[in-house]
Parts: C-alpha cells; structure tokens; sequence
C-alpha cells in the first residue's frame, strides 16, 4: 500500500508538471495519465480510511488519535 501511495503520488506530479510544458501541453496520454493516476490514489486513501476504520472498531481503539500522539492500548489477548 505505501509502494503504491508513493508511486502514484510520483506519477500523478510528474505527469502534472508535464501537462504544463511546452512539449506535452494538450498531449492525450499525459492527461489520461495524470487522471487516472490521481483517481487510483484517491481511491487508495479511501481504502486506508475503510481499514483504520474497521482495525478501530475490531480492536476496540481510537487509531486515529494513535497516529497522531504514537501512544496506543495494549491489546491483551486471551489464551484458549
């Protein structure tokens, strides 16, 4: 998931500078590119809201307040 963040995030700057260039102002691929690389990434921030979500509600914990003071319960669990 992080691979795929840091590249789109990389595809969708670099194909957007280059729509503002000279040589690939109004070029197709450059556009379809930089669309398309910008909706997957947004689409991959939807997921990772979705996952913190559902790991907060399964392990009964404010993720979200743990991401941001990196202090967090300690999960206990139950041997069987």
């Amino acid at each position: 998931m992080l691979v795929a963040s840091l590249g789109l995030t990389l595809i969708s700057g670099v194909s957007g500078c280059m729509q503002i260039t000279v040589r690939f102002f109004g070029v197709a691929w450059v556009q379809v590119l930089h669309t398309w690389s910008s909706y997957a990434l947004l689409a991959l921030v939807g997921v990772h809201i979705l996952g913190v979500a559902v790991v907060s509600i399964m392990q009964r914990q404010n993720l979200v307040v743990a991401m941001f003071t990196g202090r967090k319960k300690r999960i206990h669990l139950k041997r069987t």
